[in-house]
């Protein structure tokens, strides 16, 4: 300022380089280019700090107001700095008759030493204090970001300060030609620099950034061995053009045409052609992953506590846990693509409070930090009392209404049971498939999804595009889990290493266990999707799971409720899968159900309920059609629902005893109770839809309507297993005889069915049962041969069984869950023909003969046999039911001519 003033002074009001006339003595210059000339130097001057002030400094500010003063304090600077130069020389030459632009010799004129002292102090302090900004912290803090186990910003500070005496930096300011030559040069460098990162920053990911993800190794700013080279070819599209320009400033002797006046054009780097590269990044951000180039601009978020160790895992002391994991939930976080584009989530706020649209805004089953619990009508909340505070968040308990007759609690997340540890998780989730994460979910979406359509397709990718830290932990794995079982089907995927699926599932089933403690929609995905890869016990998860649907209110009808419309078909799916996976554990198992008819009011459902259809469909090989998806999910729990009535009917505890009550003919009694369920199993597999039948499948595409089809014949072992039960020695041969025929035909059927699938079947999706359902179709063989009445008829269903294994033995190279079934079913063969052995060596019993010879009377219209006639009377009263089922059951599928058919219609 003291130099500005002096040099007005002097030379009352500007000399003659202010006021006077300049003529350009460049042969190559006019008056344009040397206004660009001037313009790229200043721009070079403040290019460093304009690349360096925001990373390096700003991230450091406690709050979003911090820089914006330098709106105002850097021009005026800036045009001192520039003006002071010009009106010293000037003064230089009005005193001493030359133009001296280095100031340095301007300041050994001066007459006074103090003048000399201070004025050559004030330069002193005011260059150490502009390379420490604007150049060795920014270097230091950046090399030190390359490898911080070997380099601190000390160490970097000492090698760039020995470096600054190597590149003899003297040269290119002793002459005012080469300095601003140097600097309308280093503009050409630094403007591609600046360009590809404001772009990239403003104009690709929109001022968002996950810090998270900076400081994490492979996270999702690593892109090729932590180098983007979408950024280096923007960097060299816009620094190229402007080299020729550059060497002609430094060497007017070169001759490089008309190629000079690309330099002046380093101005449009601001906005370079980075735009063209989708996804770039900053180029310094490029160089390491962990490296945080920038924090999200707004600055919502609390300043990072300072002053404080931490823990050796790298969290903070426990007296801070408190606001530590608040904070966590502000999580901002990646894109498909591996790009950190989201939306800031404060741990107060939720969806409805995004700028923008959202799904999930509105939402009452997945909100980010809250989970909601349906009030139940003998709960201690009442009704009156809960309609004064209707539609609010609190930090403590609020309700929500969603019809007149619904309410529902919601409390926060906060303080629930090990809520802090969900971050942790997620991020552990990731580290172990990054960076595979985006493959990983295409392939779920491509193969898994279309047949068990239990996740909104949109949201979850709008959610994944933000961060991985908006979901629930357990769901996060168990979409990874499950479409790692398909890794061979991704072309991007199939040639690498496979994740560690162990881990995966270890943290799945913990963090599961998390969860459950705040109940969302999310809960009961990832539980259900984790049951469909579980080999042990799955009844008390089962159980959990049931519990969690009905805190949820899945049991209720939600079709008029105040959410979004995605979410009552959400909603609506997520029921019916829960009473499948209720339904089919139940068999599996053993146990009575859990669900109560008279509690469930879930409607039916419809075609709206599914939101993806035919244009969704993926058409990469190996990938599961839509359309098929939604009629195999829809049947199968239409097959469920009579499932369901089967078991209440003929394996409850009360039809047990009431079948056995009967103690002349249980079997008849069976029947009867039988009849109405067999007609409406006829009738579901009529009304089967051509698409989802077993030899409908695409070329190059995966097919899951073994699954289905599967379950229908495991249906009809159940129903016919229970009737086999009830027959023994005393039972009519009649009954009998159409009983067993009756099984094998359903046997036999279940046979051609596991002939007819194709590697499109066996290496698609199959639901969780299907393993069971596989065994159950051996168990049943084992049935029918370990209670054959003759030893044709043993042999029979020995080489039905023997080859059955055999087929499951070459069949579980494409299928992997069908190894167990497989062993499985090889040990009870070898037991069964140890058994039949002995079986074959006994004589046949009694019962056996009077069956034999009772049908050969018949044949042979003999009455001279000593047979118990009143056992046919009794068939005669009851023969019309018996007759139904017989045509029920074997239908179109076995013509056998029976001769006591014959003898009783005559």
């Amino acid at each position: 300022m003291a130099l500005f003033l002096w040099g007005v002074i002097v030379t009352h009001g500007g000399g003659p380089l202010v006021t006077g006339k300049v003529k350009l003595t460049s042969s190559y210059m006019n008056t344009a280019y040397s206004s660009l000339t001037g313009l790229n130097a200043i721009i070079g001057l403040f290019s460093s700090m304009a690349v360096n002030i925001r990373p390096d400094f700003g991230r450091f500010s406690k709050n979003n107001l911090a820089g914006y003063h330098q709106f105002f304090a850097l021009p005026v600077i800036g045009t001192l700095g520039a003006l002071t130069p010009i009106f010293v020389t000037s003064a230089h030459s009005y005193i001493w008759g030359e133009f001296e632009w280095y100031m340095p010799a301007v300041i050994e004129k001066f007459d006074s030493r103090a003048a000399k002292f201070f004025t050559a102090l004030s330069f002193m302090l005011a260059t150490i204090g502009n390379q420490i900004a604007a150049g060795t912290y920014p270097f230091s803090n950046d090399v030190s970001g390359i490898y911080p186990k070997y380099i601190n910003i000390f160490r970097a500070t000492i090698f760039i300060s020995i470096f600054c005496i190597v590149c003899t930096p003297w040269n290119i300011i002793k002459n005012a030609a080469g300095l601003l030559a140097f600097l309308s040069g280093y503009s050409c460098l630094m403007g591609p620099l600046a360009g590809v990162m404001v772009s990239d920053y403003y104009l690709i990911k929109k001022r968002k950034l996950n810090v998270h993800e900076l400081y994490r190794d492979r996270g999702i700013y690593y892109y090729s061995h932590g180098f983007n080279w979408r950024a280096y070819a923007a960097f060299l599209f816009g620094f190229g053009p402007l080299i020729p320009g550059f060497a002609k400033s430094i060497d007017n002797n070169l001759n490089v045409g008309g190629a000079w006046k690309v330099q002046f054009a380093s101005l449009s780097n601001l906005v370079p052609l980075v735009l063209t590269f989708e996804r770039s990044t900053p180029l310094l951000g490029s160089l390491v992953s962990q490296y945080p180039c920038c924090q999200k601009c707004t600055f919502v978020e609390v300043p990072q506590p300072r002053k404080r160790k931490l823990s050796l895992d790298g969290e903070e002391p426990e007296a801070n846990t408190k606001r530590l994991s608040s904070n966590a939930g502000d999580a901002v976080g990646k894109k498909l693509g591996g790009n950190a584009i989201s939306s800031w989530i404060s741990v107060k706020d939720e969806y409805d409070s995004m700028k923008g649209p959202s799904l999930l805004k509105k939402t009452l089953g997945l909100q980010r930090h809250h989970h909601s619990k349906h009030i139940g009508p003998a709960s201690e909340y009442e009704p009156c009392l809960m309609s004064l505070n209707i539609d609010c968040y609190h930090d403590g308990p609020a309700f929500r209404r969603v019809s007149e007759a619904e309410t529902f609690l919601t409390l926060t997340d906060e303080k629930t049971y090990n809520q802090d540890e969900d971050i942790h998780d997620l991020d552990a989730i990731e580290d172990n498939v990054a960076p595979h994460g985006k493959a990983l979910i295409n392939l779920y979406f491509r193969i898994i999804h279309p047949s068990f359509p239990i996740l909104h397709k949109k949201v979850y990718l709008e959610k994944y595009s933000r961060s991985h830290r908006e979901f629930s932990p357990p769901l996060l794995a168990a979409v990874y889990i499950l479409a790692l079982s398909f890794w061979g089907y991704s072309s991007d995927l199939s040639q690498l290493p496979k994740p560690n699926v162990s881990v995966l599932e270890r943290i799945a089933l913990r963090s599961l266990g998390n969860v459950i403690y705040r109940p969302k929609l999310s809960t009961i995905q990832a539980g259900l999707l984790l049951l469909q890869r579980s080999h042990g016990s799955m009844w008390a998860l089962t159980a959990q799971l049931v519990a969690v649907a009905q805190e949820l209110g899945l049991h209720l009808d939600c079709t008029c409720w105040s959410i979004p419309k995605w979410e009552v078909g959400l909603r609506k799916r997520l029921a019916w899968a829960m009473y499948m996976q209720d339904a089919w554990a139940s068999v599996i198992h053993g146990r009575p159900s859990h669900i109560a008819a008279s509690n469930w009011a879930v409607q039916e459902l419809i075609e709206s309920d599914f939101p993806e259809n035919a244009n969704d469909e993926n058409d990469e090989e190996g990938s599961t059609e839509v359309e098929k998806g939604r009629l195999l999910f829809s049947s199968l729990v239409s097959l469920t629902k009579i499932l369901v009535d089967i078991l209440e009917t003929l394996y409850s505890h009360s039809s047990t005893a009431n079948v056995h009550s009967d103690e002349n003919c249980p079997t008849r009694r069976v029947l009867e109770l039988a009849k109405p369920l067999q007609l409406r199993l006829r009738s579901w597999y009529a009304a089967l839809s051509s698409m989802i039948s077993v030899d409908n499948v695409k070329p190059r595409k995966l097919s899951s309507t073994g699954y289905l089809h599967l379950a229908y014949f495991s249906v009809e072992f159940i129903l016919h297993r229970r009737i086999l039960r009830t027959v023994s020695g005393g039972t009519d041969p009649y009954l009998v005889h159409i009983c067993r025929d009756a099984a094998k035909a359903r046997l036999n059927g279940a046979m051609q069915l596991v002939n007819r699938l194709r590697s499109e079947h066996l290496q698609s999706f199959w639901y969780f049962a299907s393993e069971n359902n596989f065994k159950l179709l051996g168990i049943f063989q084992g049935l029918l041969w370990s209670t054959a009445a003759s030893k044709d008829e043993a042999e029979y269903y020995h080489s039905i069984f023997r080859d059955y294994c055999w087929l499951l033995r070459i069949s579980n190279k494409n299928a992997d869950f069908l190894q167990p079934t497989t062993v499985f079913l090889d040990q009870m063969l070898r037991k069964l023909e140890a058994s039949s052995f002995e079986y074959s060596a006994q004589p046949k019993s009694s019962s056996g003969s009077e069956s034999d010879q009772m049908e050969q009377s018949f044949l042979l219209g003999s009455q001279e046999l000593d047979c118990d006639w009143s056992r046919v009377e009794e068939s005669v009263d009851h023969f019309t039911h018996v007759r139904d089922y017989q045509d029920i059951c074997l239908s179109d599928e076995v013509s056998i001519r029976y001769p006591l058919n014959y003898a009783l219609n005559s």
